[in-house]
């Protein structure tokens, strides 16, 4: 197999605008076919894509697009997981998923045992972790400028205002379980695993089934303090990790794809301010400008072009899946409903 022939099933925003981009980037792969239930989307992706067959239909009810494809992108809303992946799976194709996994441990396992038992790859689409904020935060760590880690905070602020995908209050924790992976899995990444201690939550104001605030806490494997907040409720939509060294702190703000990292202050003299502010003001700066040229050339696909290309590697050339393997997707899967499950409310 020299490419591998891929159908994408579904054309939602995930799709249009990562997806398909990051997937006709990559020489590994053709196009052979996109699936969805939107006619007047579906003709204009397979025009602008050059995908020469297209099927409006609900991909798991259909058996005439299988023969086009040795493995499917599924980017479909997170109810309709389970069965399409099942239904990919059972008939023998690769499978690369978006996030979340599925609704339910039992699912996620199972998808888990026929993949497996099919010898099929099966990834998810954590992407977050290959950006290019991210690998700059890998390369400092590498080098050593930020020291030994000493805590790690991701912080999310979600405005309800801002476009958000119809369905999502329908989930288990309704926004929060949608979302969450991507700060979950960071976590996990910088402190090399992690395990779920306790969390809180305060129901939302407004009567949604989202909670207006969710923190959580973990105990990691190199022993730092992980530490999750997550508030839905805020006039602004930001997503920051925070990862603490003795000799820096480096600042990945993971909406904007902008790293940068601020010096140790010693002892917090005007000077020491000073210098901090600079560096934040100007690293978020040159950050902004260089994201808004990867927005203008539309190659702002924040890490999904490094995924397509692991899971094409693990196809052709038999390479691990890891950190997208159907192993570090069940592990953030159980995080999230160990957050939701044991959250004691805060009235």
């Amino acid at each position: 197999m020299k490419t591998i022939k891929i159908a994408s099933i579904g054309s939602g925003w995930v799709v249009t605008n990562r997806h398909l981009p990051a997937l006709s980037k990559n020489k590994k792969f053709e196009m052979t076919a996109i699936i969805s239930n939107e006619e007047e989307k579906l003709k204009l992706l397979s025009n602008n894509y050059k995908i020469p067959y297209y099927l409006l239909t609900d991909a798991s009810k259909s058996n005439e697009w299988l023969n086009l494809c040795d493995a499917v992108m599924i980017g479909t809303d997170p109810f309709s997981h389970y069965k399409i992946a099942k239904f990919c799976l059972e008939n023998k194709k690769h499978v690369l998923m978006e996030k979340p996994l599925t609704l339910s441990r039992k699912e996620s396992l199972e998808l888990k045992e026929i993949a497996e038992e099919n010898k099929l790859k099966f990834c998810i689409v954590h992407n977050f972790q290959f950006s290019d904020a991210s690998k700059k935060l890998d390369k400092d760590i590498e080098n050593k400028k930020i020291g030994k880690i000493k805590g790690l905070y991701a912080f999310q602020f979600g405005n309800p205002k801002r476009r958000l995908p119809a369905w999502y209050e329908k989930l288990p924790g309704g926004l929060f379980f949608d979302e969450s992976p991507h700060l979950l899995y960071l976590l996990d990444k910088y402190s090399k695993g992690m395990s779920f201690v306790n969390s809180t939550k305060f129901n939302s104001t407004t009567g949604l089934n989202t909670p207006a605030l969710v923190n959580a806490n973990f105990k990691t494997t190199n022993g730092v303090p992980a530490f999750l907040y997550a508030n839905f409720e805020s006039p602004l939509s930001e997503w920051y990790l925070l990862v603490i060294g003795e000799k820096r702190l480096g600042v990945l703000d993971i909406f904007r794809d902008i790293y940068f990292s601020l010096p140790n202050d010693t002892e917090h003299k005007a000077f020491d301010i000073l210098r901090t502010s600079r560096k934040g003001i100007f690293g978020h700066l040159i950050g902004t400008f260089f994201s808004g040229l990867k927005v203008l050339n539309k190659n702002y696909l924040c890490g999904n072009e490094k995924i397509v290309d692991i899971f094409a590697d693990a196809i052709l050339y038999n390479k691990p899946t890891s950190p997208i393997g159907i192993d570090d997707a069940i592990r953030i899967n159980k995080l999230q409903f160990e957050i939701i499950n044991n959250a004691g409310e805060v009235k």
